[in-house]
């Protein structure tokens, strides 16, 4: 009987298929590449780190709706909700001790920001300085009053331009001074309100609001006089780093 072929010839060895993924170049670099991509993540890490740590670097401390771990100086303000505040301190102001505080001037009532208001009494007829902070950029804080007090024209342009001063400190900061029309309050007297937004980063800034009360028009105090307590007193404030 024959035999049929191939029977006892030799097997012919076949070539393992080449596994691109661990291919020998692939394997070679492997640990490089590893290096890389570790190298990605750890630097991502620490970027990560570096960012939530200058976002967090002056936030401050509440504890049932009342700030715990701030100075007397310390301008806060509050970037979260009152029921979730997220407050961040942008600014110190060297409160001054030569005004008597005016203790029934008050704008807010949220317990987790701060804010100043004295009486000077130099027989000028300004009755008040209010300061406070604004988790807004000057130019938006100004923008967002006039776009409130609506005073504007058909083409959206505000009416009172005019009233408008933009400037620098001696510092180079800017600020936006906006002065009002003569209002006449329920008793008969007036009043003239000079509001100025000191920049404090692109995301801050503080309010200094100057009031002139008088029982005639005539008597109010001028916008020199006015903006002589604003420069005053954003020479005592000063923005965080």
């Amino acid at each position: 009987m024959a035999k049929r072929n191939g029977a006892h010839a030799h097997k012919v060895k076949q070539e393992p298929q080449e596994n691109y993924f661990f291919s020998p170049f692939t394997r070679k670099h492997w640990r490089s590449i590893v290096a890389i991509l570790v190298a990605v993540v750890v630097i991502a890490g620490v970027l990560i780190g570096f960012d939530y740590a200058a976002r967090n670097k002056y936030r401050v401390s509440v504890k049932n709706g009342v700030l715990t771990d701030s100075q007397p100086g310390d301008v806060i303000v509050n970037r979260g909700t009152s029921s979730k505040p997220r407050c961040f301190k942008i600014a110190d102001f060297d409160v001054p001790d030569k005004y008597p505080v005016e203790e029934n001037y008050s704008v807010s009532s949220d317990k987790t920001t701060k804010e100043w208001a004295f009486k000077p009494s130099n027989g000028d007829n300004v009755n008040v300085v209010y300061v406070r902070g604004m988790k807004t950029s000057a130019s938006e804080s100004h923008q967002n009053h006039l776009d409130m007090v609506g005073r504007h024209d058909e083409n959206g342009n505000f009416l009172d331009e005019d009233k408008v001063t933009v400037g620098k400190d001696d510092r180079g900061l800017e600020y936006y001074a906006f002065m009002t029309d003569s209002t006449v309050d329920g008793d008969g007297s007036y009043t003239y309100l000079l509001r100025v937004y000191l920049e404090c980063g692109k995301d801050s800034s503080v309010l200094i609001l100057v009031n002139s009360r008088a029982a005639k028009e005539e008597d109010l105090a001028d916008y020199d006089t006015m903006m002589a307590y604003a420069k005053e007193f954003m020479a005592l404030i000063t923005p965080v780093k």
